[in-house]
């Protein structure tokens, strides 16, 4: 099988993933491909329904908050729960690799606590904040069939209906 980026106008960006139940291999194997995919697109994280894959985990650079990294750190996380989330949120602007060209301001809480399932389908837990944490929440979205836009006001939407529909357009089929 292989992978490829799926933009705003495909189904499966709208469903909500399958839980994760095989780990190791069955989910490894696909963690070549997402990389790539990320990578060229120069995103720090990719869900799987953004491969065309139906379930519910992600990829993520882990290290993102690292000015100085020389390497990107990449983690799987699936199966993922919010399990507390900041009353304090903070306002940055956001994009997606599957609405490209769109950037828009957006607020999300600046620290969560969340428990997710690693590669080898072990439970853990992790409290984060800054940049990490506003990944973790995008890429959570897409895993529960919400793109960041659907977060907008109603008035901000209709100010980008037409630039959302034009890049629905150029992407349709992809």
């Amino acid at each position: 099988m292989s992978l490829d980026l799926k933009y705003i106008g495909n189904d499966i960006l709208r469903r909500r993933g399958e839980p994760v139940v095989e780990f190791g291999e069955a989910l490894e194997r696909h963690l070549p491909e997402m990389i790539d995919i990320m990578r060229a697109e120069g995103g720090v994280g990719l869900a799987a329904p953004q491969a065309g894959i139906g379930r519910h985990f992600f990829i993520l650079v882990a290290n993102v908050d690292d000015d100085e990294r020389e390497e990107d750190e990449i983690l799987l996380m699936a199966n993922v729960e919010i399990l507390e989330s900041s009353k304090q949120e903070m306002a940055i602007e956001e994009g997606c690799l599957s609405v490209p060209g769109l950037r828009v301001e957006l607020s999300r809480p600046e620290r969560i606590r969340i428990a997710f399932d690693d590669l080898n389908g072990q439970r853990q837990e992790l409290e984060t904040g800054d940049m990490l944490a506003r990944v973790i929440q995008h890429e959570l979205d897409h895993c529960e069939g919400v793109l960041f836009i659907d977060r907008l006001s109603p008035a901000r939407r209709a100010v980008l209906r037409k630039r959302i529909a034009q890049i629905e357009a150029e992407h349709a089929g992809a």
